[in-house]
């Protein structure tokens, strides 16, 4: 290999070094809304419990007074059977949710829609029936439920809900790569919240904003709209959020470089989520761990952090964390001169980034396919690779040093193919 490929690949490693973490949070934005959703049904599935109960206490006691007259009558074939039903079937969801299993929670959440639900209680469901089939990366899905949700709390004059909903449909744009639409979303939500004065959710849309800008490159936005949400967590004593703002901040540092600061607040967001049992969380921790260690060069440690924090997001069946762990884990087997394994963990995140649609995971994906490909020397299959990969890069609006260092690379190979000289000519 000449000179100039050899510059060119040494300096699109260190760029993508910093671009393997910008993924890294695909497997946690900012989900701290769900736990509020699910609490407020869990209350509202509590209270009409205990109204069932209270009316069937008075069938029963009814039912005794009329049992001389009316022997056949059953006080048991009084009771709503229906929406008893309705209830055991959120009761059980929202267990389900809470232990992450969004498979077998969406098989409750489904079988207890009512068309003829109140507006309110419609988009209560359609919100959580959103927020589980975007974790499962099914984002066709979630938008759907999400404008549903959005016109159910419209029909209501919910203001919590429509920007519960706006929130959502951020989310699913963040996870497809439309940064920009991303911003507007979670503005639009923020002006809902500010209006309300609630100051629970205006975090949640600071800390979803400062993670959107985290993955424009805009790190001194990110890090400042982080810092607000991090205080205000800490003002309304919310533990789960103080934690997910902790752990977002700790990706802003360690693409700044800062990985003391960095790996300080992944551990002490991960003894949080160890601490609660939220495994969902608990793997952007693990595998921003992993990125720390292998960027200080203790790759048989980042190995071990980053497969457990795969066993974890394979096991909820979330699809982006596992993506964003097998190219993670590529780059280790690179650094660790196993250009088979790394190759072969690039496709399999490729493979789930083009199945779920996220574009800034397959630009990442290309972009280390295509720099392993100029390792090798094949030339004209590395710039077909960070071709693809400049032109993702392009489409999502995502910008700083990854996309640059790709459209560097791809500059330079394609000057070094000019310059060299045609068959059967000096």
């Amino acid at each position: 290999m000449d000179t100039i490929a050899i510059f060119v690949v040494a300096a699109a490693a260190a760029g993508l070094a910093s671009l393997v973490l910008n993924i890294v949070a695909l497997y946690r934005l900012a989900i701290r809304r769900l736990s509020r959703d699910i609490e407020r049904l869990q209350q509202q599935v509590e209270e009409r419990g205990q109204e069932l109960r209270t009316a069937t206490l008075d069938e029963l006691e009814r039912g005794a007074q009329a049992e001389a007259a009316t022997p056949k009558t059953r006080p048991s074939e009084l009771v709503d059977t229906a929406e008893t039903q309705q209830l055991e079937y959120l009761s059980r969801a929202i267990e389900l949710l809470r232990d992450g299993r969004d498979k077998g929670a969406l098989d409750y959440l489904l079988a207890s829609f009512k068309p003829d639900m109140h507006e309110d209680a419609k988009a209560e469901l359609h919100l959580l029936i959103a927020k589980s089939y975007r974790r499962l990366s099914l984002h066709a899905e979630a938008e759907g439920h999400y404008n549903q949700a959005l016109l159910a709390a419209r029909g209501a004059q919910s203001a919590e809900a429509q920007s519960a909903a706006l929130t959502g449909l951020g989310l699913v744009a963040w996870r497809r790569g439309d940064l920009n639409k991303a911003v507007d979303y979670h503005m639009k939500a923020m002006d809902i919240d500010e209006g309300t004065g609630d100051r629970a959710a205006q975090e949640v849309d600071l800390g979803n904003l400062g993670v959107v800008y985290t993955d424009l490159a805009d790190l001194n936005t990110a890090q400042e709209y982080l810092n607000k949400a991090l205080s205000l967590a800490q003002d309304l004593g919310d533990e789960d959020s103080e934690a997910a703002d902790s752990a977002d901040l700790a990706r802003v540092y360690a693409l700044k470089g800062e990985l003391d600061k960095a790996e300080n607040l992944y551990e002490k967001a991960l003894s949080f989520y160890e601490k609660t049992g939220n495994r969902f969380n608990q793997v952007e921790a693990l595998g921003g761990l992993g990125w720390i260690y292998a960027e200080r060069g203790d790759l048989h440690k980042a190995e071990e952090r980053l497969n457990e924090a795969l066993t974890i997001a394979s096991e909820i069946g979330h699809r982006h964390s596992e993506a964003a762990l097998l190219a993670n884990l590529g780059g280790t087997y690179r650094r660790l001169g196993d250009l088979r394994k790394a190759e072969q963990h690039y496709k399999w995140a490729l493979a789930i980034n083009e199945e779920i649609g996220n574009r800034l995971g397959q630009a990442l994906n290309l972009a280390s396919l295509g720099t392993l490909a100029m390792g090798r020397g094949q030339i004209r299959r590395a710039r077909g690779l960070l071709r693809r990969s400049e032109e993702l890069y392009t489409s999502t609006g995502a910008g700083g040093e990854n996309p640059r260092t790709v459209a560097q690379a791809l500059r330079a190979l394609e000057a070094r193919v000019e310059r060299k000289p045609r068959k059967g000519k000096a």
